[in-house]
């Protein structure tokens, strides 16, 4: 199998409110393999979640991907036609979205939404056949008594068990790679860590990979594998968690590590410098003169700071 996902320098615009095609994203590289974990960590408007949604050909309207390579199991996401797509998502894809209501509709029993994948793409039919696949999903993760929750409502669930529920929907059609956006940002301290056993769990029992976005460096830690930061919609350094969270390479990730709250540069007034340098406290005078390029850093990781990278030319441009 090709790798699962990759994007290559992506970058993603919306017009405002004069016509003008404002970058919002711009120099994010990513890829995963068959059955490993990545997390991808950055404060709010670093462009985290619109890289998952370019990934799966949802970037909303008007916005649009202007530039760049994505591709999912080496099928091009830009260059495919929307049946194409439907039969990625869901199939190749499974997506947890951020809040857990938003999953669900509220008038809907819960065995409908959980198999609704399943039904999509061709594994099941008829009522019976999604009532058992929904049972036995949301027993697989973790919710008790599950042939009586598949008829219960999503407001009957609390948000914990609705998270769940919404991890469950995303396995229906045995997908490759599970994408989750946020998905403890609702949830307390408990609950978060009950969720991230779930997804270690479900990666070794299914054999999945686990693509988890999130704005928390602790969490995106605690989900092992690798991580990759962004930051003003630019991924700034890409490591094994557990090496970046004792030691990172960028200043960037340095002060998320520290706590520091570091507002994002929009992206499209920084492409002729370095997009951290206000916040940066090792700035050079080069720092204003020309952006950095995604390089080597520590121990077979990338990094997007002069203090690694000699010249703009390097590795990955």
């Amino acid at each position: 199998m090709p790798t699962l996902a990759v994007i290559e320098d992506l970058v993603v615009a919306f017009p405002d409110t004069e016509g003008r095609r404002r970058l919002v994203v711009d120099g994010v590289w990513l890829d995963v393999e068959d059955g490993e974990t990545v997390a991808v960590v950055g404060a709010s408007g670093s462009g985290k979640s619109l890289t998952i949604l370019a990934l799966l050909g949802l970037v909303p309207a008007p916005g649009e991907v202007v530039h760049g390579h994505v591709r999912l199991v080496g099928v091009d996401v830009r260059a495919a036609d929307e049946a194409t797509l439907c039969g990625l998502r869901g199939r190749t894809a499974g997506l947890v979205q951020q809040e857990p209501s938003a999953n669900f509709n509220p008038v809907q029993r819960l065995w409908r939404p959980v198999s609704e994948a399943a039904k999509r793409h061709g594994l099941v039919s008829g009522v019976k056949e999604r009532r058992a696949l929904a049972a036995d999903l949301l027993a697989e993760v973790g919710l008790e008594d599950a042939p009586a929750m598949v008829d219960a409502f999503p407001h009957q669930l609390s948000g914990g068990q609705r998270q769940r529920a919404a991890v469950a929907a995303a396995l229906a059609a045995r997908p490759h790679l599970l994408v989750a956006d946020e998905p403890t940002s609702a949830l307390d301290s408990v609950s978060q860590a009950e969720l991230l056993r779930l997804l270690g769990r479900l990666r070794h029992e299914r054999g999945l990979a686990v693509l988890v976005v999130t704005h928390d460096l602790e969490l995106a830690t605690a989900t092992g594998g690798r991580m990759l930061v962004l930051h003003a919609g630019e991924t700034v350094e890409v490591g094994e968690s557990v090496r970046l969270a004792k030691g990172p390479a960028h200043p960037y990730t340095q002060a998320l590590l520290a706590g520091r709250v570091v507002p994002s540069a929009p992206a499209e007034l920084s492409r002729s410098r370095c997009r951290f340098v206000d916040g940066c406290p090792r700035a050079m005078p080069r720092c204003r003169q020309a952006r950095p390029a995604l390089a080597d850093g520590l121990e077979g990781g990338l990094v997007r700071c002069f203090l690694w990278s000699d010249t703009a030319e390097a590795a990955h441009g």
